[in-house]
């Protein structure tokens, strides 16, 4: 098996993060809801256009 280290600071560099629109009352919002692939796709953030790209979870199961 081999191993890949990524050396990341946000789940935005992440291969196995998926994002896709969050839809909310106000029409003109543009809000995307990240989620983990490998943590049956739990929700990592939901974030508008400009938001910090939030911290790498203590969940996350890449993290070492």
């Amino acid at each position: 098996m081999e191993t890949v280290n990524l050396k990341i600071t946000h789940c935005g560099e992440c291969p196995k993060m998926h994002s896709e629109r969050y839809y909310t009352p106000d029409p003109f919002e543009t809000d995307s809801e990240w989620k983990c692939t490998l943590a049956e796709n739990k929700r990592i953030a939901i974030q508008s256009w400009n938001d910090h790209e939030p911290a790498i979870p203590s969940w996350c199961p890449l993290r070492k």
